[in-house]
């Protein structure tokens, strides 16, 4: 994880220098805005794959203040925000790109892509305080409620996903591309990876943590409250470096530190679809989209 950390930091960087801005006003802040977010959600993830730990058993790789649940917790907030704005601007603006291209054929799913792309970053927000919640208590309810609401969010970007991905197709293949990354392939994609997310979220993972948190309540266990579960989450570490006790969140670890920052990386590219006449990306009209 480490090795595959330091490769992304270096991406990051390589990306970020080599990247060539457009000369329009609005596409421009829209570039420089996703090399922003992605910035926090590569970083953090660096510092927990060097820095593991398991949130709710309080089990690190080190006894040290580096492994803190707390602060691993709290960057791991900021970093996961980032993330998913990131994913719902390109959606938005992918979309405004189709709505100048497309301008007759768009009207209402246009308004929903929209307000989806808002609200699922405004929902996501809400399921890391749950998660922050889950963290600083151990209740099991914190991140059900967390999961729960990250299944909701990307519930409802499934359709808007589905939209694009059929609306590109009416475009000529050169208006789907806009820099190194394919408004095409960011929706095809993103359409398939949320599909087989919400399958296993929907049917596994969600009634797992459910089925925990009622077995929490059958057992009467004894949640800390805020102030002591700030502490708690600070301070208390278990260090283990046995397998046995990793196993268990070594797949999603290594996948999350890979996988998830690589499409953090890609989304860098800033998916357009090229609207104007003469092959600029964009319209000199056109806003980017508020969050």
């Amino acid at each position: 994880m480490c090795v595959i950390s330091v490769v992304n930091v270096v991406a990051y960087c390589i990306m970020w220098r080599s990247q060539k801005l457009s000369k329009v006003d609005a596409l421009q802040r829209y570039q420089k805005t996703m090399r922003l977010l992605a910035g926090p959600f590569v970083l953090v993830c660096a510092w927990r794959a060097a820095f593991p730990n398991i949130y709710a058993s309080r089990v690190t790789w080190y006894d040290s203040m580096l492994c803190s649940i707390f602060i691993s917790r709290m960057m791991a907030t900021v970093a996961e925000v980032c993330w998913v704005t990131q994913i719902c601007m390109a959606l938005s603006h992918v979309d405004h790109g189709l709505r100048i291209a497309l301008p007759t054929q768009l009207s209402s799913l246009h308004r929903y892509t929209q307000v989806v792309a808002k609200v699922s970053v405004g929902c996501i927000c809400v399921a890391e305080l749950c998660s922050d919640f889950g963290t600083i208590t151990k209740s099991g309810l914190g991140f059900l409620l967390e999961e729960t609401l990250w299944g909701v969010a990307f519930t409802l970007l499934l359709p808007a996903f589905m939209h694009l991905t059929l609306a590109l197709r009416k475009l000529p293949r050169e208006a789907r591309t806009g820099q190194k990354c394919s408004a095409t392939v960011f929706a095809r994609s993103s359409m398939l990876v949320i599909f087989g997310y919400l399958v296993w979220q929907w049917s596994c993972h969600v009634p797992d943590l459910y089925r925990s948190w009622q077995t929490q309540l059958e057992d009467n266990v004894q949640y800390y409250s805020f102030g002591p579960g700030v502490w708690d989450a600070l301070t208390e570490r278990h260090a283990s470096r046995s397998f046995d006790t990793w196993k268990p969140v070594l797949l999603w670890l290594i996948g999350y530190f890979s996988l998830g920052v690589w499409t953090s990386l890609a989304l860098m590219c800033a998916p357009t679809v090229v609207t104007a006449q003469d092959g600029r990306e964009g319209n000199m009209d056109l806003h980017l989209p508020a969050f």
